[in-house]
């Protein structure tokens, strides 16, 4: 759903860069928007083992292209650039917990969030 004006910008037979570059300002003005606003949540820990996991095979890939290639080459260094950007966002919760002072909370079974005295 995302990727729909540029997929469509493509079949059409047109540049893509104005497109991904509208894209990209839009998703950052949200992004930004959201993160002011949101309540830091608890962060599960399958998110961080998916995001470990991708990490330590990315790193993989990045020393391969380098003993390879002998240089980190320009998509590696985009999509390095894309993985920050997810560990940041995977961390942002607890980094704005401890910035805030907010208490720890606790998704429960019915739905509501509830404080942990700790």
């Amino acid at each position: 759903m995302l990727c729909a004006p540029v997929a469509a910008v493509t079949y059409l037979g047109e540049r893509q860069w104005p497109v991904v570059a509208m894209l990209v300002v839009s998703y950052a003005i949200i992004a930004i928007h959201a993160v002011r606003h949101a309540t830091p949540g608890p962060v599960e820990p399958i998110t961080v083992a998916v995001v470990g996991a991708y990490a330590a095979c990315f790193m993989a890939m990045v020393r391969a292209n380098v003993a390879i290639e002998g240089r980190i080459t320009l998509y590696v260094a985009v999509q390095s650039s894309g993985l920050a950007l997810l560990c940041l966002t995977t961390a942002l919760p607890a980094l704005r917990r401890g910035r805030t002072g907010a208490p720890r909370t606790d998704v429960r079974a019915h739905g509501h969030v509830a404080k942990l005295h700790t």
